[in-house]
């Protein structure tokens, strides 16, 4: 008799994965915080396996997008704007060319709304997912980049 091999990476996710959808996301939540939360989603959705879990963690994911399309225009707490601040306006990381965050995230939407569609093959669902895992990261290093406030510099 053959043995089924077991899937540890699966195994030992799965408490993470359930963690995740069953937290909720706090009122109190800022740009920062909604963006760290949709790269955790994306952590987890590029290594799960089992469909149902997949299709929930993009439902989570669309709805944590959405969130942060409106934290995109929001106002930050004073402790992010201090983490923004510089004294010099440093070479960015991220490509004039990709837009500002608003498209960026409707973009990450698109690619969740495709994923829940369940219409692709299995092998560009993967390629999808890859892209999504690798954009939202980009969203989150986006947001995060020190840059120069107005009012920052002494």
């Amino acid at each position: 008799m053959a043995s089924r091999p077991v899937n540890y990476c699966t195994r030992y996710t799965d408490g993470i994965i359930e963690r995740l959808l069953s937290t909720p996301i706090p009122a109190s939540a800022d740009l920062f915080d909604v963006a760290e939360i949709c790269s955790a989603f994306v952590n987890e959705l590029i290594e799960c396996h089992n469909p149902v879990q997949y299709r929930a963690l993009c439902r989570r994911l669309s709805y944590a997008l959405t969130q942060l399309q409106q934290l995109c225009n929001a106002d930050l707490p004073p402790h992010r704007v201090e983490q923004l601040n510089t004294c010099e306006t440093p070479a960015s990381t991220f490509p004039d060319y990709w837009g500002d965050t608003d498209t960026l995230v409707a973009y990450a939407q698109g690619v969740t709304q495709v994923l829940l569609s369940g219409t692709l093959a299995d092998s560009l669902a993967v390629t999808m997912t890859g892209l999504l895992h690798d954009l939202v990261h980009a969203i989150e290093g986006y947001i995060k980049e020190p840059r120069v406030v107005q009012g920052a510099m002494h």
